[in-house]
């Protein structure tokens, strides 16, 4: 039945705030998903996804939840892994690295937000655009501001009515220079700035919260 449903909301044209079917969680973590929809390739769903930052957020989920990282305190368990990490080539060690790094990392913690601010970090030599960043906007009033910030208040304005896929597209060749449009460089989402910020006021945003808990730690008034 939950199947069913699922493929029923997928195959829907016209862009609607269907009723979550399926709650999913993971024992290891804090992430939690409201699953709306299913695509027609059956292993894809959508709808919205709490990292456990108090900050849900359009999604979409592919393939097995398992996690890389986690572990269960069984020492034999974790040397083997050490064993079998020393028989593979770095670059694959490196790969492996980066999903554990991905499924640990405190972000969105206090700390983190701390030490951004304090080293000024800019996200735009470590992060860009890409295809898995425009699968997962799935907010058009969030993606209506994001085209703002890229095209101009004109353009977002002018756009404010169009479906999420043709204010991404518009994105797109902004940031790739296509289309007759200005090619727009370094651009990086209010998420990834050190302070970080927020695209809509609706609810609490909480990197923010964190952030505003130590800021006075850290700025001078």
């Amino acid at each position: 039945m939950n199947c069913a449903r699922l493929l029923a909301n997928g195959a829907t044209e016209l862009e609607a705030d269907h009723v979550p079917v399926v709650k999913l969680f993971k024992p290891i973590g804090t992430a939690t998903w409201l699953l709306t929809e299913l695509d027609a390739d059956g292993d894809t769903l959508f709808g919205l996804c709490d990292l456990g930052f108090g900050f849900p957020n359009s999604a979409a989920l592919k393939g097995p939840l398992g996690p890389v990282a986690g572990g269960n305190c069984d020492d034999f368990a974790l040397a083997s892994v050490f064993a079998r990490l020393l028989t593979l080539p770095d670059d694959d060690v490196a790969s492996v690295l980066a999903l554990v790094m991905a499924e640990t990392l405190g972000v969105g913690s206090a700390i983190i937000e701390a030490l951004g601010n304090h080293l000024g970090l800019d996200m735009r030599a470590h992060w860009q655009a890409d295809g898995a960043f425009f699968e997962l906007l799935r907010d058009r009033q969030v993606a209506n501001a994001m085209l703002a910030d890229v095209g101009g208040s004109d353009v977002a304005d002018g756009n404010a009515s169009e479906k999420v896929k043709t204010q991404k597209k518009i994105m797109r060749d902004f940031l790739a220079g296509e289309k007759g449009r200005q090619q727009i460089e370094g651009w990086l989402p209010r998420w990834l700035n050190f302070p970080v910020e927020s695209y809509t006021d609706r609810g609490r945003f909480r990197t923010a919260d964190q952030w505003t808990k130590v800021r006075s730690l850290f700025v001078s008034e």
